[in-house]
């Protein structure tokens, strides 16, 4: 249509579906010659699916920081720590996709994780659980580490005891400190039933959200 208008235009076109997409920008521009007569047209192709790969990994990246400011707002509105813990794991589970999300509090004097908060089947039961003294957890060894843990397999790792790893459905965690001025506040754990290999942008994301947390935290 656009060649036999024998007009010029410059669009974008999208070709493909998933891994296989491909950005373009055509440029059709009438060929004339010297009495001004169309004899044909000149084609041009751009790939910009780089370019266009970026911004929307940046306009992604943007909604997911103004949704978790809301979630901040919403949760220093509660009336108590552990309300406030709970709204944060509801809504960090639900925005993220996985399928629990786990907040825990590190207890200075015991040296001991508290399980505070959860998202997912476990919502109700999480916060009666506690680890015996000595036991490996997620939350200490990610303290420990100072940085995320991703946890492909939760029957392979040092960072889990196999004990604490069978009373769960999880089998690739994400476990990411909480400190705030250099105190151990406790972790946020971030769980999925399958298999899972967390990517770059996920952990980024992640250390993100703990960010959030321990900021809640502090304030409360």
């Amino acid at each position: 249509t656009r060649l036999r208008e024998a007009t010029e235009t410059r669009e974008e076109m999208v070709l493909g579906e998933g891994e296989a997409r491909r950005f373009y920008e055509l440029q059709i521009s009438p060929v004339r010659d010297r009495r001004g007569r169309m004899i044909g047209w000149a084609l041009t192709l751009r790939d910009l699916t780089r370019r266009r790969e970026m911004e929307l990994i940046l306009e992604d990246r943007e909604r997911f920081l103004r949704s978790l400011y809301e979630i901040l707002g919403t949760a220093l509105e509660s009336p108590d720590l552990p309300s406030m813990l709970q709204v944060l794991a509801d809504r960090l589970g639900a925005i993220i996709g996985a399928d629990g999300c786990f907040i825990t509090q590190w207890d200075e004097r015991s040296g001991q994780p508290i399980p505070m908060a959860a998202y997912g089947p476990l919502r109700e039961i999480y916060p009666t659980l506690r680890a015996p003294p000595g036991e490996v957890t997620a939350t200490e060894s990610a303290l420990r580490a100072s940085r995320p843990l991703p946890i492909e397999d939760v029957f392979n790792t040092p960072y889990l005891s196999p004990r604490i790893s069978a009373q769960f459905p999880t089998r690739s965690l994400l476990a990411l400190p909480l400190i705030a001025g250099g105190k151990w506040l406790g972790a946020l754990l971030i769980a999925y039933n399958t298999p899972h290999r967390f990517t770059s942008e996920e952990i980024a994301r992640g250390e993100i959200m703990a960010r959030i947390v321990a900021l809640a935290i502090a304030k409360a």
